[in-house]
């Protein structure tokens, strides 16, 4: 994917180095100043398909946030922040115009450069050519391309998508923000808790106890991945902490797609070769869900059946 800007001129190591010494100076920065509660920014939501469309069936109810038109938002509690992240989530509250519908929370996702991985001195054309590095921009549009390629699943199995934006940090390092539905969904772990146990629970948990509706589940999300690899893009970061439980429709819902393996990378056996990742989504998946002493046998078989290539592993 052509970034839209190169901070650097790959193949020069001075311009490379130069890139770094920046980037580091705004990492440092960027803990003395960093994101916290009570920071506003400027946004203009783009409406997600689902909304162009009149939404669809069995869709989430789109939050009524004024979009197409500059807006103001304030950060409200972290949901991911710190050096070791690659990016940092936020749930974010509108806040001009007044929101008369009781504020609506999304999230904010900033795609921080400095917090990225860094070129190598000796970083040239070929590097970025086979993956060996993905500039902050590209990192952002593979996973803007992911959102708005799937999105006949956005409100369903994904979660609504309203658009990329740049926006300045408080420590003066301009980022990408991907603002996306906050989704109250239950994690995949907590269901998993209680499909191994027989501690009383929920009544709206305990049904997947039920094979049927824990088989409900892993079909909404493999068949979302499965979609999804049809359409060219790959999620890249199965697990739990991405896997959110839309207990009202039986289904998964999958978070933080993070689509970072181009097809020209395709059979070249290199990390972020699609083949790979496709694989790498099918066997992730399946081993979250098989990982339940309940339904384990029974979801193995299927398992096993559909994907014989998951048996070895």
């Amino acid at each position: 994917m052509d970034s839209a800007v190169r901070p650097f001129i790959p193949g020069s190591s001075e311009s490379v180095r130069s890139y770094c010494e920046l980037m580091i100076d705004f990492e440092g920065a960027s803990h003395r100043s960093p994101l916290s509660e009570g920071l506003i920014f400027e946004l203009t939501l783009v409406p997600p398909a689902a909304t162009l469309e009149n939404g669809g069936a069995g869709a989430r109810d789109t939050p009524h946030f004024p979009f197409s038109a500059q807006a103001t938002y304030v950060l409200v509690r972290p949901l991911q922040q710190g050096s070791n992240y690659r990016s940092q989530l936020w749930v974010a509250k509108q806040v001009f115009p007044n929101d008369e519908e009781g504020g609506a929370e999304l999230v904010l996702k900033f795609i921080i450069p400095s917090h990225l991985e860094l070129p190598r001195d000796d970083t040239n054309e070929s590097f970025i050519m086979w993956g060996a590095y993905i500039y902050p921009d590209d990192v952002a549009a593979y996973q803007v391309a992911a959102y708005n390629t799937l999105a006949m699943h956005q409100g369903a199995t994904v979660p609504y998508f309203y658009g990329a934006h740049k926006v300045t940090a408080p420590w003066g390092e301009v980022v990408s923000v991907l603002a996306i539905e906050y989704i109250a969904g239950v994690p995949f772990r907590s269901i998993r808790t209680v499909v191994n146990s027989d501690a009383p629970c929920l009544a709206t948990l305990k049904k997947y106890r039920d094979y049927e509706h824990y088989f409900a589940l892993f079909k909404s999300a493999i068949d979302t991945i499965e979609a999804a690899h049809a359409n060219g893009v790959q999620h890249g970061d199965v697990r739990d902490a991405n896997m959110l439980v839309d207990v009202v429709h039986d289904r998964i819902v999958l978070i933080d797609w993070t689509n970072d393996s181009p097809p020209h990378l395709a059979r070249t056996g290199l990390l972020h070769d699609p083949a790979l990742q496709h694989f790498d989504d099918v066997l992730e998946m399946c081993l979250r869900f098989m990982d339940c002493d309940r339904h384990h046998d029974r979801l193995s078989e299927y398992v096993f059946a559909t994907y014989p290539l998951l048996r070895d592993q």
